[in-house]
């Protein structure tokens, strides 16, 4: 077999093995799906460890908090009409 019909057949498999429509639907649908529970996990964490870090270190979480809290202010976004 010549370098250029190895090379076809190569470029034949790859063709086979591409997603039909069906599967890419299936696989978008599964990997948002996925972002979705991590991102639940993520903020569930998030709020844990914050819960702690407000019970072993009031007074640190305090300070960032107040500074977190007027930096935000600052933010057009985070405004009270």
């Amino acid at each position: 077999m010549t370098n250029i019909e190895t090379a076809l057949q190569r470029i034949e498999a790859d063709i086979e093995a591409k997603l039909t429509a069906d599967k890419r639907s299936a696989l978008k649908a599964a990997n948002a799906e996925a972002q979705k529970t991590l991102a639940a996990r993520k903020m569930a964490a998030s709020n844990k460890a914050r819960r702690q870090m407000e019970l072993l270190y009031p007074d640190v979480y305090k300070m960032l908090f107040d500074a977190a809290f007027e930096l935000l202010g600052e933010d057009d976004r985070y405004r009270v009409a």
